[in-house]
C-alpha cells in the first residue's frame, strides 16, 4: 500500500469508542521480592486483531501482556498483567486486510500504548510492588535501524 493511499484512508476513518475489554493480573510477591540483588525483567507481548461488525464499524482488539520475571541464577516468573482494549472505528469498508497490516504497524500503538502504560503502572501499584513505568513509545522511520546496544567493557 502506498503512503498516499494509507494517508487517504486514515483521513476517512473515525474512532467511535475505546474501552478496556478485559483484564487480569497475578503476582508472586515472594518471588518478586526474593533477594535485593535479583534483576527484574519484563517482557511485553501485544496481539492486535480485527472484527467487522454489522453496523459498518470495525472492532480492533489490541491485547497486551506484560510478564514480570526475576533473574537470579535462573529466570523465574514473578507475575503477569494482561489486558485488551477495544477500539471501534468506522467505516468498516476502509479496513481491508492490507490496510489493517499497515495500521497495526503505524497507528494502533499510538492509540493504545498510553492507556496500557497507565494500566500497568496502576495495577502494579495495587499489587503493592514498586509501580512499573513502561518506556515511552518511540517511533522510528522505516529506514532507521534500532540503536545498537552498547557492550560493557570489563
Amino acid at each position: 500500500m502506498t503512503k498516499e493511499k494509507y494517508a487517504e484512508i486514515i483521513g476517512k476513518i473515525k474512532l467511535n469508542a475505546m474501552y478496556l475489554k478485559s483484564s487480569s493480573g497475578e503476582i508472586d510477591r515472594d518471588a518478586f521480592f526474593q533477594g535485593k540483588e535479583a534483576e527484574h525483567l519484563i517482557n511485553i507481548i501485544d496481539e492486535p486483531s480485527m472484527a467487522v461488525k454489522d453496523n459498518d464499524t470495525v472492532d480492533v482488539i489490541h491485547r497486551y501482556c506484560v510478564e514480570m520475571m526475576l533473574k537470579t541464577a535462573e529466570v523465574k516468573a514473578a507475575g503477569k498483567i494482561e489486558c485488551a482494549f477495544c477500539l471501534n472505528y468506522s467505516p468498516a469498508s476502509c479496513f481491508s486486510p492490507e490496510f489493517f497490516e499497515e495500521f497495526k504497524k503505524a497507528n494502533l500503538h499510538i492509540n493504545t500504548w498510553p492507556f496500557f502504560r497507565e494500566f500497568v503502572y496502576n495495577m502494579t501499584a495495587r499489587m503493592n510492588i514498586p509501580p512499573i513505568t513502561l518506556p515511552l513509545l518511540k517511533v522510528r522511520k522505516k529506514e532507521e535501524k534500532p540503536p545498537e546496544k552498547k557492550k560493557k567493557q570489563t
